[in-house]
C-alpha cells in the first residue's frame, strides 16, 4: 500500500512538473482582457452584396444607436492577435422611422509588423437587425483596414452575406 501511494505521489509531482516548465515565462506576454465600454454604434442597412465604400458611406442607411461592447482580447507576445466584440445596442431608429432591434457580435483580428507596429486589422460583423415593422436583416460584413502611414488607414469593406426579409 505504500509503494502504491509513493508511485502515486511521484506521478502527480511528475505532471506538475511538466506543466510548469511548459507554461511562458512571462504571463504578461499571452493573456486574455475583458472589460466593458460605452460609445456610439454604428451599422449599415445592406440587402445586397454591394458593401458601402466608407466607414458612414452616405449612400447607405446606417443605423446608429448608444451600444454597451462586452471586450474579450486575446494576447500574444504582447499584442492582442483575436478581439470580440459583443455589442448590446439600444434601440436604433432608421431614417424611415422603423426601430430596430440589433444583436450583434464582431471578430477583430490585428497584424503586427516585426517592430510592434499595427499594420491591418481585418473584421467581421455579425449581425441580425429586427425592426418594429416586420424587417428582417442578417448581415455579414468583412471590413479591412490597412494602415497606409501617417495616421492614414485604407478601408475595405466586403459584405459576405445579406438576408433581408
Amino acid at each position: 500500500m505504500k509503494t502504491k501511494t509513493f508511485l502515486l505521489l511521484c506521478l502527480f509531482i511528475g505532471f506538475g512538473f511538466t506543466r510548469l516548465s511548459a507554461q511562458s515565462a512571462d504571463k504578461k506576454d499571452n493573456h486574455v482582457v475583458t472589460y466593458w465600454w460605452t460609445t456610439d454604434g454604428y451599422f449599415p442597412l445592406v440587402c445586397s452584396d454591394v458593401a458601402p465604400k466608407t466607414f458612414l458611406d452616405p449612400d447607405f442607411e446606417w443605423l446608429h444607436a448608444t451600444v454597451n461592447i462586452h471586450v474579450v482580447e486575446k494576447w500574444r507576445n504582447g499584442h492582442p492577435y483575436l478581439t470580440l466584440w459583443k455589442v448590446k445596442w439600444e434601440d436604433a431608429t432608421s431614417t424611415s422611422g422603423e426601430v430596430f432591434k440589433v444583436h450583434e457580435t464582431d471578430i477583430l483580428l490585428g497584424k503586427y509588423d516585426q517592430n510592434g507596429e499595427n499594420v491591418s486589422e481585418t473584421d467581421y460583423w455579425f449581425a441580425t437587425i429586427i425592426g418594429n415593422w416586420g424587417s428582417q436583416y442578417h448581415i455579414v460584413i468583412k471590413a479591412v483596414y490597412t494602415y497606409l502611414g501617417d495616421d492614414n488607414w485604407d478601408e475595405d469593406y466586403t459584405v459576405i452575406k445579406a438576408d433581408c426579409r
